[in-house]
């Protein structure tokens, strides 16, 4: 099971769900069937289960996965982002990612997140150093594709961390402007962006467009670093309980 074949947007997209949540759980289980030690398979159970919101199978199944393979990449990055930093567990989500951010030097994700869960931890040097270093990569990754909708509004973040609030803007509007204000995803990282510079009533209404493209994931924008300045917010709580409630209009997944 090739987790890097899946494009890096739908690692934590909105998108990743019912048929091809469905598909990636059965993907996996065939893979385990072939080779019931596969720590790739293993990873991909994990990120299927956790899609599906079963926590405690998931975890499971990617410590399976890095007791395998300490080093994978997917179980590394999957695992402290899916399971750990998606609901707010920074302490143990930190060393999965910089092991991640060793396995692989080419990938921003993990770096740019990375400054996120040091700012969650108070430690704001950390963070700017982790900022930075995403950065870097995901420039490089632009110019190779100045289309990358990804590397465009984590480049954003990093910027946002970094104080360079205009070129963050920027970054954030090209976001914004490519995708059409099409996809949750993309909404819900700008608004990480307007949030962290301080930007609050543009920031929920960015986040209220978020949830209306069709972003469900509450505990992600609840335990998020980088929303941090909004928790105080009256309208917040409001937000979050409007994503519990149409998530839970949605139809439920197959068992098979």
């Amino acid at each position: 099971v090739a987790l890097k074949a899946l494009p890096p947007h739908l690692y934590r997209d909105d998108y990743m769900r019912g048929r091809l949540r469905q598909e990636a759980r059965a993907a996996a289980a065939r893979a385990l069937e072939l080779d019931p030690e596969s720590a790739p398979a293993h990873a991909s159970l994990g990120f299927a289960l956790s899609l599906a919101g079963q926590r405690g199978d998931a975890e499971q199944a990617f410590q399976k996965a890095l007791q395998l393979d300490p080093r994978l990449f997917e179980a590394c990055y999957l695992y402290a982002s899916e399971m750990l930093y998606g609901w707010g567990d920074l302490e143990r989500a930190a060393p999965l990612f910089e092991r991640a951010i060793e396995v692989d030097r080419n990938d921003y994700q993990s770096p740019i997140i990375l400054a996120s869960v040091y700012l969650g931890l108070g430690r704001p040097t950390d963070a700017l150093g982790a900022a930075r270093q995403g950065l870097q990569i995901a420039q490089a990754q632009l110019q190779l594709n100045p289309g990358n909708l990804r590397a465009l509004y984590m480049s954003a973040q990093a910027l946002a961390v970094l104080g360079e609030d205009q070129h963050a803007l920027e970054q954030a509007g090209r976001a914004r402007e490519l995708d059409g204000d099409r996809t949750g995803l993309v909404l819900v990282n700008v608004a990480e962006v307007l949030a962290i510079l301080g930007k609050r009533d543009e920031a929920i209404a960015c986040l209220e467009l978020g949830v209306t493209r069709g972003f469900r994931r509450e505990a992600a924008i609840r335990f998020d670093p980088f929303l941090a300045t909004l928790r105080d917010d009256p309208r917040f709580p409001g937000l979050l309980d409007r994503m519990r409630r149409e998530s839970n209009l949605e139809p439920p997944l197959s068992q098979q």
